[in-house]
Order: C-alpha cells, then sequence, then structure tokens
C-alpha cells in the first residue's frame, strides 16, 4: 500500500512538472515567423537542394522503427502502465475480476495512444510527398527567445523551428518541428508531407524513425 502511495505520488509531480514547462514554453515562445518566404524565396532558397537517397524513391518506401526507440517506447509504456494500473488499483472501491479490468484500462489506452502515432510516423515517411521547405525562425524550447540573436543558430538539437515549404499546387504552408541537426533560419530542409492533407507533415531525418535504401 504504502509503494503505491509513493510511486503515484512521484508519477503525479513528473507529470506536473511537465505540464509546467509545456505551459511555460507556450507562454514564452516566440510569435510566428516574422521572415515570410513566398514562392520565389522558397524556390531561390532551394534551387541546389536534393531529397535524401532514401526518399528519392517512388512510394511506398520501406520505413521503421529504430530500435533504439522502439525499446524505449516499450520500456517507457511498462512503466506508465503499471504506475496507471497501480494508482488505479488504490483507489478503485470495485472487487472482482472487474477491479483488473478497469485498473488496466489506462494502460491499454496509453499503448493504443503510442501505436497511432508511431504508425502515422510510419505512414507519413512510408507514404508521403517529398520537397524542400526553409526553416523560417529557430528558438530553444523553454527560453522563450532566439539563442543568437534574433535568427540565430540554434546550438540545440532539441530546437524548435518554424518552416514554410510548396505544396504539389505550389501554396506556400507554414509549420513547426523539431530542429535537424546543423539547420540555421533560411536553410533549405527536406519536408515530407501527406499530399490530401499537406497540414500533416514533418521534417526529415525524423528523430526515432528511418527509411531504409
Amino acid at each position: 500500500m504504502l509503494a503505491q502511495i509513493l510511486v503515484g505520488t512521484v508519477f503525479i509531480l513528473i507529470l506536473a512538472k511537465v505540464l509546467y514547462d509545456t505551459r511555460r514554453h507556450r507562454r514564452n515562445a516566440p510569435s510566428p515567423p516574422a521572415i515570410d518566404p513566398g514562392v520565389v524565396e522558397i524556390s531561390h532558397a532551394c534551387r541546389n537542394w536534393r531529397p535524401p537517397a532514401e526518399l528519392a524513391s517512388a512510394p511506398p518506401r520501406p520505413a521503421r522503427v529504430q530500435a533504439k526507440t522502439l525499446a524505449e517506447l516499450i520500456f517507457f509504456g511498462l512503466i506508465f502502465g503499471s504506475i496507471f494500473y497501480f494508482m488505479c488499483d488504490l483507489s478503485l472501491s470495485i472487487a472482482g475480476p472487474a477491479r483488473n479490468v478497469v485498473a488496466l484500462s489506462p494502460a491499454v489506452v496509453i499503448g493504443l495512444l503510442m501505436f497511432v502515432v508511431t504508425r502515422s510516423s510510419l505512414r507519413l515517411l512510408a507514404r508521403g510527398q517529398v520537397t524542400c521547405g526553409v526553416l523560417t525562425h529557430v528558438f530553444a524550447p523553454l527560453a522563450g527567445v532566439p539563442l543568437e540573436g534574433k535568427y540565430g543558430r540554434a546550438r540545440s538539437a532539441g530546437a524548435v523551428v518554424y518552416f514554410a515549404f510548396l505544396d504539389q499546387d505550389r501554396n506556400v504552408l507554414h509549420a513547426r518541428g523539431n530542429l535537424p541537426a546543423g539547420a540555421e533560419p533560411g536553410q533549405a530542409v527536406t519536408v515530407v508531407y501527406d499530399p490530401s492533407h499537406p497540414k500533416r507533415n514533418t521534417l526529415y531525418p525524423l528523430d526515432g524513425f528511418e527509411v531504409r535504401l
């Protein structure tokens, strides 16, 4: 009983810290990019861009989750699933088999959410349209300001970026994602998007996933 209470308390504190940091990040984050490239600017920035070799082939591509990421998903899934189970088991007044079913429900929901997110990323990499985009703004997570000057270089691989790209109808679309290694504002980057729903997009390479040649 005491162990369950301690585990539940630690979990609640961790969750509260994550929610606090997320809220602070949103409150302090800079406004959307002041750089607003049009068709001509994006085309000019992408004049020397070439798609990665693994994305050059026609869909479907052999996308997969990296082994390390898969192991982390399984590990954290088991950890959080166990925590939810203990918390629910501690608070439920239901007796019998129904108690286990209800206590396991949050863990099942977490597993399903992880599966849906992973499947969505794999599907996008396997069947998405590949194009060139331009970084328009880079800032550090939770810092609230760019790292060096108004559009300075990001030192953190986990920095958040805004980028713009052209869809198949030559419309300019803006999106937000994680910083590719070594990228800077104004630099051409690889974007993978769903032609039927261009708002479903991601920068490539996508952390935790890969496309095999």
